[in-house]
């Protein structure tokens, strides 16, 4: 009975593997990608707003200062920069500050980074031998548009010339939110001063 039992389940698993992999490749997506995609679809990870207790109950969370998680600092060795907590850093393997990227996370505006974001940057920073610097920039609904992009034109003006960092020397990144935000972000550099604009960027989803 337990060796049926047994088969059973891993031809039930087997199955499911490959039925992901299917769905994979007619999305035209990685299984990884897949498996995120359906997890936040499970998880609901936005809340719901169906109170004014509920919009105040998210009011007042918005309003706290971000803190990096201990099981992110351990495991990936991020840092929050001693001078200024509301930028993450990942310095391990680049302090030249030849190559540099510059993250701006998604979310919908509302979320904080997640634990698939630090994995993603960790390993880019490992095969690129980069510099990662992301921004927590403020969030909805207690904070606005033109709040996010001070803090962040901040943050990249601190980079550039505090550290002497040249803009050649970066690659602006972004997922969904934070995305649309770093195309937005690139329209304002161009009209303040187009030598700040960086060497490149990659808009993931945005």
């Amino acid at each position: 009975m337990k060796y049926k039992f047994g088969a059973l389940l891993l031809a039930t698993i087997g199955a499911g593997y490959a039925y992901n992999k299917y769905q994979a490749y007619k999305e035209h997506q990685s299984q990884s990608s897949l498996l995120i995609s359906d997890a936040i679809k499970l998880l609901k990870p936005f809340p719901p707003i169906k109170s004014v207790a509920d919009y105040q109950k998210l009011y007042q969370a918005s309003e706290q200062p971000y803190e990096l998680p201990k099981n992110i600092q351990l495991q990936f060795g991020f840092k929050a920069r001693p001078d200024n907590t509301d930028v993450i850093e990942l310095n391990e393997f680049n302090e030249d500050n030849e190559r540099i990227i510059f993250y701006v996370h998604g979310g919908a505006y509302w979320m904080q980074p997640i634990y698939f974001h630090y994995a993603m940057l960790h390993h880019l920073a490992k095969e690129l031998n980069a510099r990662i610097v992301m921004p927590i920039y403020p969030k909805a609904p207690a904070h606005h548009a033109p709040e996010v992009h001070d803090m962040i034109l901040d943050s990249y003006k601190q980079l550039l010339a505090e550290e002497g960092v040249k803009p050649e020397n970066i690659t602006f990144m972004g997922d969904s939110a934070g995305g649309g935000f770093q195309l937005a972000f690139m329209q304002k550099l161009r009209d303040l001063d187009a030598t700040l604009l960086p060497r490149r960027a990659i808009l993931l989803s945005p």
